[in-house]
């Protein structure tokens, strides 16, 4: 009887966990890999090779291509071709700023990786290289085309979400089912709505409408080659880090029936070979910005003024700012560089950090 007993709550065990969790999906996101035709960075696609197995997908979200070229192109797709063959059946991409230049326009993106997400896709939008496709398990994925593409430059110098696109996104949108999952990725992020230079996105606040009006919850994005997350009007914009320097992140979106979990996939062990080199270059590069933005100033090597940069520059790239920006920004050394005459970016750059801080990305529930 006991035994009998112990069967049934062991089944009753099993379905509850199977009526939880059957429509779960996990989600390998990537973005900025910036290949060249030579064999730079081959230690991260070998890292994000050995974390694909166990998720559902792989999303790559733009800059694959560092500047575009045919070579480029030919190694990134050598990688997506080698993801297929050591198990991983779903890719999906979408193209950055620096792979539409040198000639390749979205177009020619859409139909070089045709079969990595357009030729699954139940939607495109004809004028770009957006589209929409349901994953295996479920999941809505809008995948948009964000730059602005110079047909006479032949590349994409800004960020931009195409009026056509804005029309086929309606469409889309309206007709989803209510309770279908739904993913929003672009290679450009679009809060906050107004930036500066660069990174400006024409019709981003318009997207954003739009998407706030068909209840869509998330955006994941790159282009910025750190990770952070914004929340505004009801979305929430995650931004995918650069998996080729310090911490080496990739993220990972797992989605169930109480929303979604995001977290961050570190691709090498904390003190291995390629950590330890690509923390020393993050440092090396910390420094050489400090000392540089100094120069002239009248806290030219002022060690401690420097000491401070760094430790608001490390905090900000290993996800402990949102806890030390308080600390950091009442620290006398702030004032210092409020007070130097910098006329580099780096100056506004550092202290907007503490005084827009950012939210915890290590791990973000969107319900």
């Amino acid at each position: 009887m006991r035994r009998k007993l112990r069967m049934l709550i062991a089944v009753l065990t099993l379905l509850l966990y199977l009526a939880v969790f059957a429509d779960a999906e996990s989600l390998l996101i990537v973005s900025d890999l910036h290949l060249t035709a030579s064999g730079d960075h081959d230690a991260m696609l070998d890292a994000i090779c050995s974390k694909a197995p166990g998720h559902d997908a792989v999303l790559l979200l733009g800059d694959a291509a560092n500047s575009g070229r045919p070579a480029e192109h030919q190694r990134f797709r050598a990688f997506l071709e080698r993801l297929r063959a050591e198990g991983q059946p779903q890719v999906f991409v979408l193209p950055g700023n620096h792979d539409l230049s040198g000639g390749f326009s979205a177009l020619d993106f859409a139909g070089y990786y045709d079969d990595y997400g357009y030729a699954q896709a139940f939607s495109r939008d004809a004028s770009t290289a957006s589209y929409a496709v349901r994953t295996a398990c479920g999941v809505c994925l809008l995948m948009l085309d964000t730059n602005g593409y110079d047909e006479q430059a032949q590349a994409a110098y800004h960020g931009r979400v195409h009026p056509s696109t804005l029309g086929w996104l309606e469409e889309v949108l309206s007709g989803l089912p209510e309770d279908m999952p739904l993913v929003v990725c672009g290679h450009y992020p679009i809060l906050p709505f107004t930036g500066s230079g660069n990174d400006d996105v024409t019709n981003a606040e318009a997207l954003g409408r739009l998407l706030n009006r068909h209840s869509a919850r998330l955006y994941l994005c790159g282009h910025r080659h750190n990770n952070y997350t914004l929340y505004a009007d009801g979305l929430r914009q995650i931004t995918v880090g650069t998996p080729f320097s310090w911490p080496a992140w990739a993220g990972v979106l797992e989605i169930g029936q109480d929303g979604f979990d995001y977290r961050v996939q570190p691709l090498f062990p904390e003190g291995s070979p390629e950590y330890t080199r690509l923390r020393e270059e993050a440092l090396s590069l910390g420094r050489r910005m400090a000392a540089g933005s100094l120069t002239g100033t009248s806290y030219e090597g002022d060690a401690e003024a420097m000491a401070w940069f760094m430790r608001v520059y490390t905090a900000s790239l290993d996800g402990d700012l949102p806890l030390q920006h308080e600390t950091l920004l009442s620290d006398e050394n702030c004032e210092k560089w409020r007070k130097a005459e910098v006329r580099s970016m780096v100056k506004p750059w550092i202290l907007s950090l503490l005084e827009n801080p950012q939210e915890d990305v290590r791990r973000v529930h969107i319900p």
